[in-house]
């Protein structure tokens, strides 16, 4: 019985094809600024995961222009295949694309923005690796910048 419940949690984080399942509601319980400046919405301070075997939808809430907290949708095709689409409000263009590791426990992703009012010229790539350490969200999350300052943040989550 105890090899049973021991296979069976170790198996709990994983999907059936062996990779890390980030499905759950993640606090954020710990912020570390590693490089370049340090803003207050670098990470999110909640992200709801919904992993589907043809999709990674998340919604994160975070701090919005306006100071006041918001929530932002994002999907990724879990093919790896790149997503181009643009912000209904803005008309902004942006391309998003996702890849695992060969062993299926880190994931990383990648959004490209391109510049508003040319939307042939990147203006910054946000990169991120999400990894599960201990049931705990382990995020990088890094802003290469081509108008501006780089900078990198880590963040620990809780699940809920």
């Amino acid at each position: 019985m105890k090899k049973i419940l021991m296979i069976a949690l170790v198996l709990a984080g994983f999907s059936v094809e062996g990779q890390t399942n980030f499905t759950g509601i993640y606090k954020l319980k710990e912020k570390t600024h590693v490089s370049g400046p340090e803003y207050s919405n670098a990470l999110p301070s909640q992200m709801k995961i919904e992993q589907r075997k043809d999709s990674l939808l998340i919604v994160s809430t975070t701090i919005g222009a306006d100071g006041q907290e918001t929530q932002v949708k994002t999907a990724f095709a879990m093919d790896g295949k790149k997503v181009v689409t643009a912000n209904p409000k803005t008309g902004r263009k942006y391309a998003r694309s996702m890849s695992w590791t060969t062993d299926g426990k880190v994931l990383k992703l990648v959004t490209v923005f391109y510049l508003q009012d040319n939307a042939s010229e990147v203006d910054f790539t946000r990169e991120e690796s999400w990894s599960l350490d201990a049931g705990l969200l382990m995020v990088q999350k890094k802003s290469i910048e081509n108008n501006s300052e780089n900078w990198e943040a880590k963040g620990t989550y809780t699940k809920e």
